[in-house]
């Protein structure tokens, strides 16, 4: 019998900061565990956890992981699957940057007749900020900010899946037939997920120097000028760039 309902599998590099506001909110949406591989870490997830909110540890099972391949996501979906996929009866494979609002929890338990859903996240285009702040992913944005849909993220029923990358999931073959759902996750949707991916262009940079499986999700800098009264210094991003070494010619 599963241990848990609904679990996340998460990994995250140096980005403790938002870690707190992310499994606190997901925990309020109906996560009931989290399953987190911290790849090298400058300051462990472990160590973070220990001295900021002791008290989440009992919600974690933290694993290093050392993987520097693009498909670094792939292998620590796998690896999920392979050593905790009867832990869990739902199972959704979300980033730090990702947070649900709403009764996910009941959404599932009202449709444990399905193999999975489809997320379409919103996201939260730039809202002016060049420099990294200390401020929370929600605090970074205003309210009237300019949304995108552009990508998905899964939830699935473990007993169904065959393997998961970063956008979907194939299922076992006995599976195929079973019905997935797409949520369209527009601001009427009574479950969504929003995706606080243009926190600043100094970590958009950063993003780039650690690189993704979809490298063309890394160059779209067009986001930093969709907000309304942008104020965005073209100095101080190239003050940015060349902290970075990066060249904007190459994305």
């Amino acid at each position: 019998m599963a241990k848990h309902y609904l679990s996340e599998c998460l990994i995250i590099k140096n980005e403790n900061q938002y870690l707190l506001e992310h499994i606190r909110d997901n925990v309020l949406a109906g996560v009931d565990y989290f399953y987190i591989y911290d790849n090298q870490s400058d300051i462990s997830v472990e160590e973070f956890l220990r001295k900021e909110a002791p008290e989440l540890l009992d919600k974690c099972t933290i694993q290093v992981y050392k993987e520097t391949g693009l498909n670094r996501q792939e292998i620590c979906y796998d690896n999920f699957l392979k050593e905790h996929r009867n832990d869990t009866v739902w199972v959704t494979f979300t980033d730090t940057d990702e947070i649900y609002e709403g009764e996910l929890k009941k959404l599932l338990q009202e449709n444990e007749d399905k193999a999975g859903f489809y997320f379409c996240g919103i996201t939260h285009c730039s809202n002016g900020h060049v420099f990294k702040n200390n401020k929370t992913m929600k605090e970074n944005f205003y309210p009237d900010v300019t949304y995108d849909w552009w990508y998905q993220k899964c939830c699935f029923q473990t007993k169904y899946i065959k393997s998961c990358d970063i956008l979907s999931a194939t299922l076992l073959d006995d599976a195929e037939k079973t019905k997935i759902v797409t949520i369209k996750n527009n601001l009427s949707e009574k479950v969504k997920l929003h995706h606080y991916y243009y926190k600043s262009f100094e970590e958009w940079c950063q993003k780039i120097i650690r690189g993704s499986m979809h490298d063309s999700i890394l160059y779209r800098i067009w986001m930093f000028f969709k907000v309304k009264n942008n104020k965005i210094d073209p100095e101080d991003m190239k003050k940015v760039l060349d902290k970075y070494n990066i060249t904007l010619l190459n994305y």
